[in-house]
């Protein structure tokens, strides 16, 4: 999919900025498309990356972004995500590097952990594999490549594989991974996905709990529950880096939650 990058090719919709008002009046390919509704990529995300790597090359925390509106909180901002993991990229590599790197290796992952989750519960290797290139290149993760919804996406198939584990077996590593596989959407910058993953997550620890997969293991087995809520709180406890400081914002806003 991403063959071009070795010819020196950097992932980026050109015609999506083309699009807007400034660059509106420039010659544009006769297969080009408007599609301003999706412009976010290079209005709000590129920037974003952009901004945060060269602060931090700088030697400073993002917290104000004096480049959007009259200024604004940038930390607050969920989609800023700049405790992300994967955006450490933009903290050490050239910019247009950790653009196109981020790319591949956000692929790759959503493959991945689709492939372990479908083998965990029994596929075949040939169904596992299918279902995870399925997944890492259907509508919605190539849609939205490169936005925080699919950076927040992408962690479902290791949520699921995670509360797998944890209902077999109620190790630390268990739970460990099942906080930090909840805690990164939040991370990622997508409120609403990152709660659509959650709960889909316990809904499947709830399934679990009540028809275990496992023909050995019992149904109701009170260890399950203490330990998915160690892990509830192992995510909340990773994630509130980004949570409490948008709480905050939130609590200082003059507009409802609920507006349009």
């Amino acid at each position: 999919i991403y063959s071009p990058v070795f010819a020196g090719k950097v992932p980026f919709p050109v015609d999506k900025v083309m699009q807007f008002p400034p660059w509106a009046d420039f010659p544009k390919s006769e297969n080009w498309a408007n599609t301003a509704d999706i412009g976010d990529l290079v209005t709000s995300f590129f920037p974003f990356r952009a901004f945060v790597s060269e602060a931090i090359r700088q030697g400073t925390l993002p917290l104000w972004n004096p480049y959007l509106l009259g200024g604004t909180s940038f930390l607050a901002n969920a989609q800023s995500a700049l405790f992300y993991p994967l955006n450490a990229l933009f903290y050490v590599m050239p910019l247009l590097t950790a653009w196109t790197l981020s790319f591949i290796l956000r692929t790759f992952l959503a493959g991945m952990f689709m492939t372990l989750f479908v083998r965990s519960i029994g596929g075949s290797k040939t169904g596992s594999i299918l279902s995870g290139i399925l997944f890492a290149a259907c509508g919605f993760m190539s849609a939205w490549q490169g936005q925080a919804m699919a950076d927040a996406a992408i962690w479902l198939p290791l949520t699921l594989y995670a509360v797998h584990w944890l209902h077999r077996d109620f190790s630390y590593g268990a739970i460990a991974l099942t906080g930090f596989s909840f805690a990164m959407p939040v991370l990622a910058g997508h409120p609403e996905t990152a709660g659509h993953l959650t709960l889909a997550g316990s809904f499947y620890a709830l399934a679990l709990w009540i028809w275990p997969a496992a023909p050995e293991a019992k149904a109701f087995n009170l260890r399950f529950p203490v330990s998915f809520a160690a892990a509830g709180l192992l995510a909340m406890g990773l994630a509130s880096i980004q949570m409490i400081p948008v709480l905050e914002w939130i609590g200082k806003t003059t507009r409802s939650t609920t507006e349009r």
